[in-house]
């Protein structure tokens, strides 16, 4: 037993005298050897941090229902159900915020991807971007104040928009929520 454990021992203190260390891309192969690597420095003029470009979007659910016939609604200011006639968009989540974080303005633009009509199977459906006043297609290259001087040390203020998907026409598709068309937001700068 001792000798095979001394057989062992012997083993590993052999390997470990033929150790490979790698150091950067040279290759060590035996024990005292050294490695090098040059270390490089410049000195720079401060400057302008250039431009930085950071635009918040958040969506809410774009989940729209087109009911047909009468149907019941809680209406919270009377605290009663109403009646709402038939061939009417519900929506649940239409809008769309943007917020400018950016050190420069930027120009925003809302819009449905496929043009104002969308004609998911054979349903024709308008869609439109509407402000929270109700202005139609308010949102085509809207201009959002940079967050340097709009609002410096305050990322709650920063400039921004909120819009509105409506929709508009009947809707015979599935029960089940089924994509129909999307919105894009893309920016420019100012």
């Amino acid at each position: 037993m001792k000798k095979a454990l001394s057989i062992v021992l012997v083993l590993v203190m052999a390997l470990s005298l033929c150790t490979v260390a790698l150091a950067g891309n040279d290759e060590l192969a035996t024990i005292g050897q050294a490695a090098k690597v040059e270390v490089k420095a410049r000195s720079s003029a401060g400057g302008d941090a250039g431009t930085v470009y950071s635009v918040d979007v958040s969506w809410g659910a774009m989940q729209f229902t087109y009911t047909t016939g009468t149907y019941s609604t809680w209406d919270p200011d009377i605290h009663d159900y109403t009646e709402v006639s038939a061939n009417n968009w519900i929506a649940q989540g239409n809008d769309i915020t943007v917020s400018n974080h950016s050190n420069a303005a930027v120009k925003v633009n809302i819009a449905p991807d496929q043009g104002a009509t969308w004609n998911p199977g054979s349903d024709t459906i308008n869609v439109s971007i509407c402000s929270d006043s109700g202005l139609t297609n308010a949102y085509q290259a809207t201009t959002l104040a940079n967050a340097e001087t709009h609002a410096p040390g305050n990322p709650e203020g920063a400039d921004s928009v909120t819009a509105f998907v409506k929709l508009a026409g009947a809707y015979t598709g599935s029960e089940q929520y089924t994509p129909i068309g999307n919105i894009v937001v893309s920016f420019a700068a100012a």
